[in-house]
């Protein structure tokens, strides 16, 4: 190799250290720097510059050369060494170098180090800002994750279900809640818009083909409530929803929306259109009732007239008067139910003219209970009377009302014993009610009929033994009651008698 050859690669590498913007150095075994590139002075200042010939540690400084130095001993027995170094430098910029110290071995004797420090500030810069931007896009993914799980739980406590359909590949997809709604396995695809023909009953699918297919064609939404069949077999409702979603162009490639559970909501709608119904039928029925029962009544009047001349014309004894006789007890026992079916209905209708007072319930019980044992001997039936008499028990009560209460009970029990029967009648105060009890020793009621007892002129349902009916006295008597307060109840058993007792509130 000439001596121009060596003045070239010196020249190289000399514009190569002074040039390169990484550190070049080198330190003997007294850790003295024997070289340093211009580099230096970037990191170190002016100390830097003049690095040549001086201590390392006057050059780092203090702290600086107390990290470093276990690592230049280890370089010094002949052990290569790689670490980062974040180096303040005297401009107050923090520089993150790549520092490298390679051992000079030289027939097995380390007679130094050199030194590499790489710049790699803007390496760490852009890793710190991958670093937060992977820190931004996490907290934006779990975000993301938390308003998913927020909308199907808020799907799943609405029972809304959302659903999309790319038309052209016919890819239909449904939410988490929508497969609940329907009964469907969330694991499998959802159905094509073709096969939920399989899924609503015939009629709301063909209503819902066709809002579909106006949708398409016109792009406006529609909304329907629909009848569908889960696996299980049962049939629910939804109100479903949808829309159309446009391309660039204006054309309509998707269909959007939502399906509701409304099966609640159309038992309540559908319980709400039986129940008026009822109340209208209901309605009808009194207002007939009230007509027929005032109707009825000129009829029994020329009725009970009648019969009145021909008991009295007949002469005693005779058949004719016996007829006579036969038709007044009659026509008297229609006329009472005339009269009954016309107050219950009446009293229905005009609630507002049921005006109590304050009076003695033993008072106008007594009075019922003593002209009503007179005609019981009649029909062979004895009424016993246990009403205290030296007592007053005021109630808030419609004196008249409460004296048709106790005729309609005490008419029901004669019903029960005619022929040989006993009718016990007693008074009890009881917390904040007066309670009236008729017992009778009848034929007794089984639970078919009490469960219907108080529907006026029911059917064979609430016959008693001998074939008559409790009629609407019982159905006007409860009402009567629960107007002032009160309550009517019952306990029967078949071939035991029954017990009726009417509570009046007590002052």
């Amino acid at each position: 190799m000439n001596e121009t050859t060596l003045q070239d690669k010196s020249r190289y590498f000399r514009l190569l250290a002074e040039q390169l913007p990484s550190i070049q150095a080198y330190c003997d075994r007294e850790l003295t720097y024997r070289y340093a590139s211009p580099a230096m002075a970037v990191w170190f200042g002016p100390a830097g510059k003049r690095a040549a010939g001086r201590p390392v540690a006057e050059i780092l400084g203090p702290e600086l050369f107390a990290r470093d130095e276990p690592s230049m001993r280890a370089a010094l027995r002949g052990q290569s060494q790689n670490f980062e170094r974040e180096i303040t430098g005297p401009d107050r910029v923090k520089r993150h170098g790549l520092v490298t110290y390679m051992p000079d071995v030289v027939d097995g004797i380390v007679l130094g180090f050199m030194i590499q420090v790489t710049d790699i500030t803007h390496l760490r810069e852009a890793e710190s800002a991958l670093r937060a931007e992977a820190v931004e896009r996490q907290r934006a993914l779990d975000l993301l994750r938390r308003r998913e799980a927020e909308l199907r739980r808020a799907q799943r406590i609405g029972r809304i279900g959302s659903w999309e359909w790319e038309v052209a590949a016919d890819l239909v997809t449904w939410s988490e809640e929508l497969y609940r709604i329907f009964g469907r396995d969330a694991a499998r695809m959802a159905p094509s818009f073709a096969e939920q023909a399989l899924i609503y009953v015939p009629e709301s699918y063909a209503r819902l083909r066709d809002a579909v297919a106006e949708t398409l064609r016109s792009g406006a939404p529609y909304e329907l409530e629909l009848e569908y069949e889960r696996p299980d077999g049962s049939r629910r409702w939804i109100e479903a929803r949808g829309e159309a979603f446009r391309d660039e162009e204006g054309r309509i490639v998707k269909l959007g929306g939502v399906a509701i559970d409304i099966t609640a909501r159309r038992r309540i709608r559908v319980s709400e259109l039986e129940s008026d119904v009822a109340q209208r039928a209901n309605r009808s029925r009194t207002a007939f009732m009230v007509r027929a029962s005032s109707e009825l009544r000129a009829p029994l009047r020329t009725i009970l007239d009648s019969a009145r001349v021909l008991e009295r014309e007949a002469a005693a004894g005779s058949a004719l008067r016996g007829c006579g006789e036969t038709i007044l007890r009659s026509a008297w026992q229609i006329a009472e139910l005339v009269d009954e079916m016309f107050d219950l209905s009446s009293s229905r209708l005009n609630r507002d003219d049921f005006k109590p007072v304050t009076c003695d319930v033993l008072e106008v019980v007594s009075d019922c209970v003593a002209q009503f044992a007179e005609h019981a001997g009649v029909e062979d039936v004895v009424v016993v009377d246990r009403i205290p008499r030296k007592a007053s028990w005021p109630a808030r009560i419609d004196s008249d009302r409460v004296r048709q209460v106790t005729e309609n009970l005490l008419a029901n029990a004669m019903k029960n014993s005619r022929g040989g029967g006993t009718i016990v009648v007693s008074v009890a105060h009881r917390g904040d009610f007066v309670e009236l009890i008729v017992d009778d020793t009848g034929s007794g009621l089984a639970s078919n009929q009490m469960s219907r007892l108080f529907a006026p002129l029911d059917d064979a349902a609430t016959r008693i033994a001998d074939g008559s009916a409790p009629g609407v006295g019982l159905a006007l008597s409860r009402f009567l009651l629960e107007l002032m307060g009160g309550c009517l109840q019952i306990g029967s058993r078949p071939g035991a008698g029954s017990t009726f007792s009417a509570s009046f509130p007590a002052v």
